[in-house]
Order: C-alpha cells, then structure tokens, then sequence
C-alpha cells in the first residue's frame, strides 16, 4: 500500500481594501493605509492559532527568551478571553505587521469573538498603522521605541506605566551623571599621579644628594665647647684675693732690697767724651 504524504493547506494572507504592508522607518515592515480611513473602522481581523492559556504563556515566554537583547518587540500573542489566546505568530495574519507607537491611531477590539484592528481616528492614506503594544514596565529597556511621535516616552511600556517610568528614567540619569563624574575625578587623579611621576628622578636626585650631605656630615666628629662654669661671689672673691696675693710675690721677688740711707743716683744720659789727636 502507497504511503500518502498528507500536505498542509496554507493559507491565503489575509487582505484588507483600507491597508497594504511597506517598508516602515520604525521597524523593518508596516501595514499602510491604502486610502483614507475614517475613525471607528474595522480596518483587518488579527487572525492566528486559538490556544489555551497555559499554551499561550508558555509560547509567550519562549517568544520573548528568544528575542531578549534584540531590540526587537514583535508581539503576537493576544488575549481572547478568560480561557484562550490568539497565537498570531502566522504567515497568513498579515496584521501582524504593525508596528507599535506611544501615539496609535488604531487599537485592538474584540468583536464577536474575533480581534479586530480599530481606527481610533480619522487616518489619511499613506499613514502608517499603529497600535500601543501596552508592555509592563518589568523589561522596559529590553523593548527601545522608535515611533518618532512627539509623545514617544522612549520605550514600549503601556501608558498606565509613564510615570512610574519617568521616575525611573530620572534616576537612571542621575546615576549616569554621577557615574560620569566619578569618571572624570578618576581620570584627573591619574594624570596628576601621572604628572607627578615624570618629575620622580629630579626629586629623587636631589633627595639622594641631600641625604648623602647629611650622612657626610654625620660621620664628621662633633667637637663641643666646654660650657662655661658660673663661679659664686665668695669663691670668685677668694680667687681675685689668690690671684693679688700672687702677683704680690712675684713683684717682691724681682726688685732687689735696698739700704733706706742708700741716696738715690741721678740717673742722667751718658754721652760720649770726644777723643783729640796729639800733634
């Protein structure tokens, strides 16, 4: 018996007369309007696998694994309801392709069952489809926005979370800026330890020299003076009177002793006598 080899039908992507997909400046491909769309319209049908919602966290989680770091925030699960998700993750569900903004003009709406993509106003035809991907605030750097909008906030984070993600902006700032600081302090200490380095040998030659003199002069013998002994008035008196009494000694000694009858000679200038010559 032939083995029958049971083929897949694939689906037709799925159409609509008020979109077309383009090339989008915020994320590789986009759903257009292909003419003017009034608000309120039923643009196309989110279309893709019903699964349970254990299923559907499961693919979720594995989805976002998989993409983490990438900058890439395509989602396609969606809430059906209490029970069942809707996997979008399929070639045929051509709304799949639109792009998230912090400003949409269209919104996602269950409709008998079926998610429909909504206008949320008038959109002229050429714009550009958009819808808030309404992501929670737990990975919100994980998922960089690039809508362009005047409101854009930065990243895909659901607008009941803006606050709480400006405050968190707001300290990641200062930490920057603090971090950046620190940088500089950092930066500028290392040049002047640097600075300081290149000047080292000059210093250092002259502190050898310096300390070389010192060691020279410390081999040297110091010679101290005697310091001078302070005499009391009695014992310097009793030196004055040994000293006198010294002297006096001396004196008597040299001068030879004399009659008093003894008259004193006129001591007066000898001159020589001339000598005359006989004839």
């Amino acid at each position: 018996m032939a083995k029958r080899t049971l083929k897949k039908r694939r689906q037709k992507p799925v159409t609509s007369p008020y979109c077309k997909p383009s090339t989008s400046r915020i994320h590789q491909q986009g759903l257009f309007a292909s003419k003017r769309i009034p608000a309120d319209t039923e643009i196309i049908p989110y279309v893709g696998e019903k699964v349970s919602k254990k299923e559907g966290d499961r693919r979720a989680i594995d989805l976002a694994d998989a993409r983490e770091g990438t900058g890439d925030a395509s989602v396609y699960m969606f809430i059906l309801d209490d029970n069942y998700d809707i996997d979008g993750n399929v070639p045929h569900n051509t709304a799949r392709l639109i792009n998230h903004s912090c400003d949409p003009n269209c919104e996602a709406q269950i409709i008998d069952d079926e998610i429909w993509i909504v206008a949320l106003r008038d959109i002229a035809k050429g714009a550009e489809l958009t819808f808030d991907y309404g992501f929670d605030l737990e990975h919100f750097e994980d998922h960089p926005c690039r809508c362009g909008s005047d409101l854009c906030v930065g990243y895909i984070v659901a607008r009941e979370y803006w606050p709480d993600l400006e405050e968190k902006l707001a300290a990641k700032k200062s930490a920057q800026a603090a971090k950046k600081k620190k940088k500089k302090k950092t930066a500028t200490r290392k040049k002047k330890q640097a600075a300081k380095k290149a000047k080292a040998p000059t210093a250092k030659k002259a502190t050898k020299k310096s300390a070389k003199s010192r060691k020279k002069a410390a081999s040297k013998p110091v010679r101290k003076k005697p310091a001078k002994k302070t005499k009391s008035p009695a014992t310097k008196k009793a030196v004055k009177a040994t000293k006198k009494a010294v002297k006096a000694s001396k004196k008597k000694k040299k001068t030879p002793a004399r009659s008093k009858t003894r008259p004193k000679a006129n001591k007066k200038k000898a001159r020589p006598k001339s000598k005359k010559r006989s004839r």
